[in-house]
């Protein structure tokens, strides 16, 4: 099961929120958070999963280039800089070009910028110099 599900199915099986929530309201709720995932590709069945969404986007350009290379090192710390540089790229284009499978469901000038850096990065080449600050 991924964490979206794991989640979803814990606040259901939370008996405590059965004293605030009624059944239809735990599985509005429940469904928000299954929703939340960023490669869904289907929107979120409720504006509270859109809002999950949103909430749960981290799209700070440098703090999302930073993340990716201290995934990759941590990894693959016996990878050269262009290897490590080769699959950022290929993650960046994969999840967050025009063609990506992220989605934003909301307008959120925050994620829309973010999401606009980081393509322009990608297009000009920049995405490169910004990694090799963190190699």
């Amino acid at each position: 099961m991924e964490h979206e599900t794991i989640s979803g199915q814990w606040l259901w099986e939370d008996k405590s929120l059965e004293r605030w929530f009624t059944p239809e309201q735990r599985q509005t709720m429940r469904e928000a958070v299954e929703d939340h995932r960023a490669s869904r590709q289907e929107p979120p069945r409720n504006i509270y999963g859109r809002i999950v969404s949103e909430a749960d986007r981290d799209l700070d350009p440098e703090r999302v280039v930073r993340r990716m290379v201290e995934y990759s090192k941590a990894h693959w710390p016996q990878w050269s800089a262009e290897e490590h540089i080769a699959r950022i790229f290929d993650h960046v284009r994969d999840k967050y070009s025009e063609t990506g499978y992220l989605h934003l469901w909301l307008p959120c000038p925050r994620n829309e910028q973010g999401l606009a850096t980081l393509r322009e990065w990608l297009r000009t080449g920049e995405l490169e110099q910004r990694c090799r600050k963190y190699l």
